[in-house]
């Protein structure tokens, strides 16, 4: 009895393995029909992620330029901290053009208070030293006024002498 239930595990347990082998073949091939898809799809795959990460690239470099120039025409009117830089990428161009048109009117009518202060300061200089100059003159003639009278004074101080 022992050899005989020997004997159906055997062969019981060579259809399983047969059925085992069956079934790896079976992996085997669709495997290597599963790889022939695969790589396609997989080189594909890294195409497309290139080509996004170069769009994702192009895009970055594009808010880059925009924000350098939205930087660089608020720096030309003296108003480079009038708007957040973190604003600035996702401000509407119309947004950024309003904002740019109100300080480059500051700036503009600052610099004309600037300019008539300079002339101002000029003007100002120029009747200093027209003062001066006159206050010069009148010390000199005041001089020369005093150098005669005292030259008169010592003539009468010799003569009674």
């Amino acid at each position: 009895m022992r050899g005989d239930t020997e004997k159906i595990r055997v062969k019981l347990k060579e259809k399983i393995l047969k059925d085992g082998r069956d079934v790896d073949a079976a992996a085997k091939t669709y495997g290597a029909m599963i790889l022939e898809i695969e790589g396609p799809l997989s080189e594909e795959k890294a195409r497309i992620d290139k080509m996004e990460e170069e769009e994702k690239a192009r895009k970055q470099a594009e808010i880059n330029a925009l924000v350098s120039r939205r930087i660089e025409a608020l720096t030309a009117v003296n108003a480079a901290n009038a708007i957040h830089p973190m604003e600035l990428p996702g401000m509407a161009e119309a947004d950024f053009q309003a904002h740019l048109a109100v300080a480059t009117s500051k700036y503009q009518e600052e610099l004309r208070k600037f300019e008539e202060t300079e002339k101002e300061l000029a003007r100002l200089r120029q009747a200093d030293e027209t003062r001066k100059a006159k206050e010069a003159e009148e010390a000199a003639r005041v001089a020369k006024a005093q150098a005669e009278e005292g030259a008169r004074l010592a003539a009468v101080a010799a003569e009674q002498a």
